[in-house]
């Protein structure tokens, strides 16, 4: 976890030297952050749960890995803000689950959304994959054979 939030702080630090730095100024508005980045961890885990049960079909999931690991870089605003992104490229990588990790939060953060919308778009993501992966879960279960003792 330290190793996680030491690689933001050089980037950070250059970002504070070049912009100015817009940070909320109410306890309120970090409440709220705070909620939507629990939000973000709780359908970031749903992601890495379904990702784990394609090992129940693969022999190798490195390939499928990668994949959406590049998928969650380019689609969460970690490379660019989403906000950025062309037209219809724009609206579709909003709507996606990895906007949910880090530029959902970062617009309530930034008083940029509405944090009630924001919530209930990150939570219907957790239903939706978390119910995914129960579903997957229960087909894998029944294909599992255990032996030996």
């Amino acid at each position: 976890m330290f190793q996680l939030a030491g690689r933001g702080v050089v980037p950070f630090l250059v970002g504070m030297a070049c912009f100015p730095l817009a940070v909320p100024g109410d306890a309120l508005t970090w409440a709220a952050g705070l909620v939507a980045v629990l939000l973000g961890m709780l359908v970031s885990f749903a992601l890495r749960f379904l990702l784990a049960l394609s090992a129940f079909w693969l022999l190798d999931g490195t390939g499928v890995t990668q994949i959406v690991w590049l998928a969650g870089f380019f689609c969460s605003g970690m490379l660019l803000p989403l906000n950025v992104f062309p037209g219809e490229l724009g609206r579709v990588v909003r709507v996606l689950p990895w906007s949910s990790l880090l530029q959902a939060p970062a617009d309530v953060l930034l008083g940029h959304a509405d944090p009630l919308a924001t919530y209930a778009f990150q939570g219907a993501w957790a239903v939706v994959l978390l119910a995914a992966g129960r579903l997957v879960t229960a087909v894998a279960v029944r294909r599992v054979v255990v032996q030996g003792g």
